[in-house]
């Protein structure tokens, strides 16, 4: 119920406000804002595609790389996912989270220099995110082990490549 909300608050700050920026400035931004979605969607794709044919797939014309991870699901069984280390997923452990922040980041600066409570949505999704982040991270080392920790060694960076 809050994201369609959050998503929607930008335009609605607009529309009430009646703000408007440079047309210059709205092309910037809407060509900012495709780009974004676009790199979001190739991104998820690239890992929906290679959990899709179980790494049988070229990333950019190579095999990829991917360490099999082993863990035991719920009834208790041995299990495996694939973690893929090749292509987008070798710039960072989560390049989709920062495309959708930096999309959201940019629907609101639709809004133009207004005040910080115009841009709070933003924020919030950044830091969902984050969160998000955090707990995938834990998560993944207490399903995954020692192959998480590879994982984490072949690809270092959680977000920001060579920052964080």
């Amino acid at each position: 119920v809050l994201f369609p909300i959050l998503y929607c608050s930008p335009i609605a700050i607009i529309a009430q406000t009646q703000r408007s920026i440079s047309i210059i400035t709205s092309g910037f931004l809407s060509i900012a804002a495709v780009t974004l979605i676009v790199m979001t969607t190739i991104i998820d794709h690239q890992k929906y595609e290679f959990r899709r044919s179980k790494g049988v797939i070229k990333i950019n014309g190579v095999d990829p790389f991917f360490i099999t991870a082993k863990y035991k699901n719920d009834n208790g069984d041995t299990a495996a996912n694939l973690l893929l280390g090749s292509g987008y997923w070798s710039i960072s452990r989560h390049p989709n989270y920062i495309c959708e922040a930096a999309t959201f980041a940019v629907f609101s600066a639709f809004q133009g220099p207004a005040t910080l409570a115009c841009h709070l949505p933003a924020v919030f999704i950044a830091v969902f995110l984050f969160v998000r982040l955090m707990n995938d991270e834990t998560r993944c080392l207490a399903k995954y082990g020692q192959s998480w920790i590879q994982h984490c060694n072949k690809v270092p960076f959680r977000i920001l490549p060579g920052i964080y």
